[in-house]
């Protein structure tokens, strides 16, 4: 069985025809005439299409700026919600409002101090350790640590995993 040849005519928004002769499998439809309208005139004087690669990245970079315009408002939230997905947590809402609920009364309770050091810390640039052996959803695993104290820690850890 043989392809089927199709004759069409076609007109340019131009007002230019011309004949097309189309060679298609059997079963195939032959392809609508709007998408083959253009003369090769019309088709050099188009505006050449936004590539795929360059849509993706103006969409990543509206992102991108969504995102950082979010987190400069809500850093308290952006801090928990990175703590989280840091220790694997995949963060639905419900938990990240349960959570943050647990920590503030946390924060409140220890005051505006390192955990371990007692030195005093802005709320805003806590550190966040996590006990290893701790459940992460639960606010009792993790510490407001100050930058000194948050680096020793992270070192123990290491130098326990090592040894």
């Amino acid at each position: 069985m043989g392809d089927v040849v199709i004759n069409m005519t076609l007109t340019c928004k131009c007002g230019r025809e011309w004949s097309r002769t189309l060679s298609l499998p059997p079963g195939c439809p032959p392809p609508d005439p709007g998408c083959l309208s253009s003369c090769v005139k019309c088709s050099v004087e188009a505006p050449a299409p936004v590539p795929w690669t360059q849509k993706v990245e103006i969409k990543r970079k509206r992102t991108a700026e969504r995102l950082k315009d979010w987190r400069d408002k809500n850093k308290v939230w952006a801090r928990i919600d990175k703590m989280l997905r840091r220790a694997g947590v995949e963060v639905t809402k419900a938990a990240a409002v349960q959570f943050t609920e647990k920590w503030i009364v946390k924060i409140e309770a220890i005051g505006d101090t390192c955990s371990f050091c007692v030195c005093p810390c802005d709320p805003e640039t806590f550190q966040f350790w996590r006990d290893p052996a701790g459940d992460p959803l639960a606010p009792e695993s993790y510490w407001p640590v100050c930058a000194s104290c948050a680096g020793r820690k992270r070192a123990e850890v290491r130098w326990k995993k090592a040894a």
